[in-house]
């Protein structure tokens, strides 16, 4: 079986996982601090850290996004973050994002 392709208990708990994300990530906005201090420690690991020979799974995965990446990452959505003019990625943008991925289209004709 070809390791890339999730199961379907797999991809049950990836979306969920997913949703649960999306869900958090949005409802907490308001509260979020705009620019955290990073973590400076826990990103050069990620970065010193070899790829692995093998997948970490669907749970590793979104463990790592949730413990590392996102309390990391600037909150370009919150409401106070006037840097640059961009369109909010919230609401219906990262399902849009999700479905233009799932099918991955090459656009050039």
């Amino acid at each position: 079986m070809n390791e890339l392709l999730l199961t379907h208990d797999e991809r049950d708990r990836a979306g969920a996982r997913l949703l649960a994300l999306l869900d958090g990530y949005e409802r907490g906005l308001p509260k979020a601090d705009i620019l955290p201090e990073p973590d400076r420690e826990a990103l050069a690991s990620l970065l010193a850290t070899p790829m692995p020979e093998r997948g970490i799974g669907v749970d590793a995965l979104f463990d790592s996004w949730e413990g590392t990446i996102l309390p990391n990452s600037t909150a370009v959505a919150h409401p106070r973050f006037l840097a640059y003019v961009l369109g909010p990625p919230h609401g219906i943008a990262p399902y849009a994002e999700a479905l233009a991925a799932a099918i991955n289209q090459n656009c050039n004709f």
